[in-house]
């Protein structure tokens, strides 16, 4: 068995060995990529005493190009190609470099923080402020305010509004991508920042390197940090293909996108982009493309990897060249604008493992964004990726792989912002949401407990368009009181509606709508709510850093989701008493709930309401007193309302430590088919009050119980066919 895996092995190898021989790919030395210094190429001869001819003006090279000696000095963006010809034989190969610009960064930069102690707010750049009109409008027609054109907002809008954005209690911004963009496409325009044409330059409508850089030192002196939106997996939409084909049918089938301001990216590098340029050779084992059509099967992964979407033209993310670029690209923000993390975007799209190296490679002349920025202080550079999917399998996958290897650090916390707007919104059990929280610590994430929080952002609907507005508030609640790092679009502080809607003057608001004013108010119902609901997180460190206890939920329908919190110490160990145990409930239902629930809070101790949609049915100081050594709460929920309580006071009544509560006898373990159910119990001596049997907490619908003999023992029987198939609960 031995001698046979051996010879194995050697077959193995030696057929990779001829594989790779067949393919006739030269070594450039260094590597193609993105440099600070001019660098002197060298090209190894494949072949003994081959020609070798080369061109750097993009060019293919011929017989009458210039002929390689030793090496090739480069100081400028290039693409250096090569023709090697051996005998008759001629092969082409090409490799990209680009070079970092003149502007230097000055000043003393700023160190990462705790992520997990911030608040993140989200800007859409051209939405939020216009600081600057003179950069309005470029005259391409993308020009006006609609929702599909640029409205005029800016990195100088943003500046002015950095005060505004502390007042409201936020500690992060990450704002939209601010480089140059792709204008127009067809009737539609890059304003969003997501269609890029070079990650190097900030488009003229938000401003330049050097303002990008004074924002990012203003927002600093603040104590606000910055986290840049990036895209890796594409650019703009600048080529189309109907059709996958080999070399020659995608030439014939390749259309340039003419409708655009830009028939090609203006980078030199990242603008090789049209097959139509490229050789056979270089079409099959050098392009930066994917020369692939439009996704139409989403259950395909090599389509999701490799095919573009929305027309975007796909960056070829499994070649190396392409990759030393990108790494490069976003070392250059961190040292020209001294940012303090990324957004990336539509990770889902770019095969998993391209993000060990793009974050975390050490290679000293070609480092990972997150060991770069470390290198100038930043020891904590945060990412976070858009994991579009329910699945939290597939988010984690993001993070780290199965062996373990580092990805991104963290991503946005799409299967919980799922679940609680399907909850809230749809009227799904609240169960939903538990499932999710389950399985937060089991599915491979890097850090589960930096996930990115969050409910409303630029590409899903806002949430206030969808349901009731005390439940908009309880899903904040809900966010703002378990670990993670909770992030708010813009406008969710003024009640807006429409997802994309400006804050200026002038900008758009709605469909045929601009604003009649600037909407930078400091008061009102939810710009009131969120700072009390963002200084409360702040200062209170139990909503922050916690073990999360559900305490009711339900299996069918709407109704009352709840969890006890226990802070933790920097060791992980669970810590109780005052300010240390919290509570937060919520009822998505129409009609008012009652629930009983054990918890692990302290027996005894007095919890006080913090913040809440409505006034709870507690007490009237707003208090909630935890009963028993098995820490039973019990309340009535008015519809669509949520709150968060904390612990202010201990127990101090041996009464309430051993309080006896009615019980139920019955467990119910097995489905039950017949058509009356019959439940009995036990009432505490000493209590006269009549006993109801409450189903899924609908207190307008009691069942009464028969009159409990003397021993206490009480019964009743419910007709099953007032019920519906599933899951139901027994108070």
């Amino acid at each position: 068995m031995k001698k046979y895996a051996a010879l194995l092995i050697y077959l193995f190898t030696f057929i990779t060995w001829v594989t790779a021989a067949d393919k006739k790919d030269p070594v450039f030395i260094p590597a193609g990529g993105f440099y600070n210094s001019p660098i002197d190429i060298k090209i190894s001869d494949i072949y003994k005493n081959s020609e070798i001819y080369f061109t750097t003006d993009g060019s293919i090279p011929t017989e009458k190009s210039e002929r390689y000696i030793n090496k090739i000095k480069l100081s400028e963006p290039a693409i250096v190609r090569v023709m090697i010809k051996n005998g008759s034989s001629k092969f082409y190969a090409m490799n990209a470099y680009d070079f970092n610009t003149s502007y230097k960064f000055s000043g003393k930069r700023m160190p990462s923080p705790e992520w997990r102690d911030q608040i993140i707010y989200e800007i859409l750049i051209d939405r939020f402020n216009n600081g600057d009109p003179s950069n309005d409008d470029m005259g391409k027609g993308e020009f006006g305010y609609t929702e599909g054109q640029f409205n005029g907002g800016d990195i100088e809008g943003m500046r002015t509004k950095l005060d505004y954005i502390k007042d409201l209690g936020a500690t992060a911004l990450w704002i939209t991508p601010p480089v140059r963009n792709q204008w127009v496409d067809g009737n539609y325009t890059g304003y969003h920042g997501y269609w890029a044409s070079d990650f190097l330059s900030i488009d003229p409508h938000f401003g330049s390197v050097k303002s990008y850089s004074d924002f990012v030192k203003d927002a600093h002196s603040k104590g606000i940090y910055v986290i840049q939106d990036i895209v890796v997996n594409h650019m703009g939409d600048f080529i189309r293909i109907d059709k996958p084909g080999n070399y020659d049918t995608i030439k014939e089938r390749f259309l340039l996108n003419e409708k655009s301001d830009t028939p090609t990216p203006i980078s030199r590098i990242l603008g090789f982009n049209d097959p139509l340029r490229l050789t056979q050779d270089e079409f099959d084992n050098f392009s930066l493309y994917n020369w692939n059509p439009e996704i139409t099967d989403y259950g395909d992964k090599n389509q999701i990897t490799t095919y573009q979407m929305g027309n975007l033209d796909d960056l070829c993310t499994k070649n190396e060249n392409v990759r030393n670029l990108l790494r490069g690209y976003f070392r250059y923000w961190i040292e020209k604008a001294d940012i303090d993390g990324y957004r990336i975007d539509t990770v889902s799209y770019v095969e998993p493992e391209f993000f060990e190296g793009f974050i975390n490679s050490s290679d000293k002349s070609n480092a990972g964004v997150k060991n770069y920025a470390a290198s100038l202080g930043k020891k904590d550079f945060f990412s976070f990726g858009e994991a579009w999917n329910t699945s939290d399998k597939a988010c984690a996958a993001y993070t780290s792989s199965s062996y373990g290897d580092k990805r991104i650090d963290s991503t946005l916390y799409f299967p919980l912002a799922f679940a609680v707007r399907d909850v809230i919104s749809n009227g799904k059990p609240t169960s939903f949401i538990s499932d999710v929280l389950n399985k937060r610590y089991k599915s491979g994430y890097a850090d589960p407990d930096r996930l990115v929080t969050f409910i409303d952002n630029h590409d899903v609907e806002r949430i206030l368009n969808t349901t009731d507005p005390g439940l908009v508030k309880g899903a904040y609640m809900l966010i703002m009181s378990i670990n993670g790092v909770p992030q708010l679009y813009y406008g969710a502080e003024h009640g807006f509606t429409s997802p994309r809607s400006a804050m200026f003057k002038g900008g758009f608001a709605s469909t045929g709508k601009t604003n009649d004013a600037d909407l930078f108010g400091a008061g009102g119902e939810w710009m009131d709510f969120f700072k009390k609901l963002i200084g409360l997180r702040k200062t209170s460190r139990v909503l922050r850093y916690n073990n999360i206890y559900v305490a009711e939920q339900t299996k069918s329908g709407p109704g009352i989701f709840a969890f006890a919190v226990k802070e933790k110490d920097k060791n992980g160990k669970e810590l109780s008493g005052i300010g240390k145990e919290a509570f937060f409930v919520m009822n998505t239902s129409s009609e008012e709930k009652i629930f009983s629930a054990e918890t692990p809070l302290s027996g005894g101790g007095i919890l006080e309401q913090q913040i809440g949609s409505t006034d709870l049915i507690c007490d009237e100081n707003y208090r909630l007193t935890v009963v028993g050594k098995n820490g039973n709460i019990t309340m009535r929920v008015p519809p669509f309302s949520a709150a968060i309580y904390i612990l202010k006071s201990a127990g101090v009544s041996t009464s309430s430590e051993n309080a006896v509560l009615p019980v139920i006898n019955e467990t119910f373990p097995e489905p039950i088919k017949n058509g009356i159910l019959s439940v009995t119990g036990k009432k505490p001596a000493g209590i006269s009050d009549e006993i109801e049997l409450i189903i899924d907490g609908n207190i307008k619908k009691p069942f009464k119980t028969e009159k409990a003999a003397k021993n206490g023992d009480w019964s009743s029987r419910i007709e099953l066919r007032t019920l519906s198939n599933g899951q139901h609960t027994l108070t």
